[in-house]
């Protein structure tokens, strides 16, 4: 089975995004665990303010890089 490089992952990753949970798949990147992934949502809030703020590309390549590296407690 061929593993996908670090962003071909983060790709496929983020497809996951605002889907349902129902939406599952693996991802097998280079280096890692497969990863099951399933539709997922994530809110962003100021902790200052508690104003909800729009998840941005970063703060999903940092879930996925959490997720990889088996820390998926730490989320934003």
């Amino acid at each position: 089975m061929s593993k996908d490089s670090f962003e071909e992952g983060f790709i496929k990753y983020k497809k996951f995004y605002n889907q349902p949970k129902e939406c599952s798949s693996i991802i097998n990147v280079e280096g890692y665990e497969s990863l099951y992934v399933q539709g997922f949502k994530l809110e962003k809030i100021d902790p200052a303010t508690g104003e909800i703020l729009e998840v941005t590309e970063d703060d999903l390549r940092q879930v996925y890089t959490n997720e990889l590296s088996g820390n998926e407690g730490i989320l934003l």
